[in-house]
């Protein structure tokens, strides 16, 4: 994974804030393993210079992975808040697709893990059952 892009709107991008924001896109590079290659784009910054109360801050990530784009755009009062919500927010875009990758695979093979299962979990209570079926009659 690499970030192709890091600009800023409105604001200066500080070294402070350069790192950041790497550190949060790099902390997605475990969710990213089957997606290769995988490139960033990141805004961050002001919406505007005309707000009376406070500042609003903006983070924008754009996360191409082969055959798709994921992409998050959080607004809030502060700027770290906004970069760790729009990460959280790709997280769980690319949870959500290796999701549906990993049911697309299996589908079909559902029905026998699920009766597999529960034949080991009535044979697991058998034996529970005649453990403690042995332990009343000592």
């Amino acid at each position: 994974m690499r970030i192709t892009e890091l600009q800023a709107t409105n604001l200066e991008l500080t070294s402070a804030i350069r790192e950041y924001v790497t550190e949060k896109v790099e902390s997605l590079s475990r969710f990213t393993k089957r997606f290769d290659p995988c490139d960033v784009a990141v805004e961050i910054g002001k919406t505007s210079e005309h707000h009376q109360k406070g500042d609003v801050f903006f983070a924008e990530l754009t996360m191409s992975i082969p055959s798709d784009t994921l992409r998050a755009h959080v607004e809030k009062d502060d700027l770290y808040a906004a970069i760790d919500e729009a990460k959280d927010d790709v997280k769980r875009q690319l949870v959500d697709k290796k999701e549906k990758m990993v049911d697309a695979r299996s589908e079909g093979g559902d029905e026998i893990v699920e009766e597999d299962i529960l034949d080991e979990d009535d044979e697991e209570e058998e034996e529970n059952d005649a453990t403690v079926a042995d332990e009343r009659e000592e």
